[in-house]
């Protein structure tokens, strides 16, 4: 299953500006969407500093609050998805599932186009369970 939205794949990059986060869901492509614009950013052979991190840096580049975003440099975004905390973070499923998998890769001190590679991978995967209409 091929997944277009995403600029590697000949899809088209979703612009993140004058956002409204209450109102706004993130999801699996545009989790995506927003990994590549930190990879592009930062570049390919870029590792993260212990106050630099992948996953709240995309989710700031979302529009998201800093008050949604900082409990992320002490918890996984599984975690905060899973507690009764996982509002503020408007994610779904699918997203949650990429960024958790970037976020992965990136503490094991990968680059971040690894962790974005892992991400894509994580889509796949979390794709194929979807059965064809």
């Amino acid at each position: 299953m091929s997944f277009n939205r995403y600029p590697r794949c000949g899809g088209a990059r979703t612009e993140h500006s004058g956002l409204v986060w209450r109102d706004h869901m993130i999801d699996i492509g545009e989790a995506l969407d927003l990994l590549d614009w930190c990879v592009r950013d930062r570049g390919e052979d870029y590792r993260s500093a212990a106050t630099d991190r992948i996953v709240p840096l995309a989710l700031r580049k979302a529009g998201a609050p800093l008050t949604a975003v900082s409990p992320l440099a002490r918890t996984r975004v599984a975690d905060i998805y899973a507690s009764d905390r996982h509002n503020p973070l408007n994610l779904t499923l699918g997203a949650v599932m990429v960024l958790s998998a970037a976020e992965s890769a990136e503490r094991d001190e990968q680059t971040w186009e690894i962790a974005l590679q892992a991400a894509l991978r994580a889509a796949s995967r979390f794709l194929e369970l979807i059965p064809d209409p």
